[in-house]
């Protein structure tokens, strides 16, 4: 996810909606040719707001307005990332403005499934350690409780992005952690 957008000020809120309007439709034009689907771009904020002039023992005066308009682009090809980025900033000018970008998975569910199944196999075998130890026998599950818990954020990964090469903006995704903990109570058999 880019989280991008274009903010202008100019002496009057026609000028800068103006400007502002002008970069952005860049943007959006820029994100098409790399691929992006219009779909994946969504308005986060918008916003015009005025500029003051503070001059001693005077009231304040209006100079200018401000536009911000920033948008949230979902990059499904992390190969692109970089290419994105750029495509953005080139076309943005000097009122581009880009407020960070994040990793996310496209779909835990498929990822979280083969965790469950992994922590479910995980207590059964801690439970039969500790049966053993105890000198009892395992009985069935009597009830089982999951939490679960996606963690973004940067972890060592396997493989790492390389940007296009001269003087593309280097992106590294890194990895994310799909977490399910479970918690499974037992019968002792008889």
């Amino acid at each position: 996810i880019v989280n991008a957008g274009v903010e202008v000020t100019a002496p009057t809120v026609a000028d800068a909606r103006d400007e502002a309007a002008e970069a952005m439709s860049a943007i959006e034009d820029a994100l098409a040719a790399e691929g992006v689907d219009k779909a994946d771009i969504q308005t986060q904020y918008f916003n015009i707001y005025p500029q003051y002039s503070y001059a001693e023992r005077e009231a304040p005066a209006i100079v200018g307005f401000t536009v911000s308009n920033t948008v949230r682009v979902k990059v499904r090809d992390l190969n692109n990332v970089s290419a994105v980025l750029d495509a953005v900033i080139e076309a943005g000018g000097d009122a581009v403005r880009v407020n960070g970008i994040e990793f996310t998975v496209e779909d835990p569910e498929s990822f979280l499934s083969d965790a469950r199944r992994d922590a479910v196999e995980n207590a059964r075998a801690r439970a039969e350690i500790l049966a053993s130890a105890a000198g009892v026998t395992l009985g069935d599950a009597i009830s089982i409780s999951e939490s679960s818990n996606f963690q973004g954020g940067f972890y060592p990964a396997a493989d790492r992005m390389e940007s296009a090469g001269g003087g593309a903006t280097s992106i590294n995704p890194g990895e994310q952690q799909l977490t399910v903990n479970v918690s499974v109570v037992y019968s002792i058999a008889e």
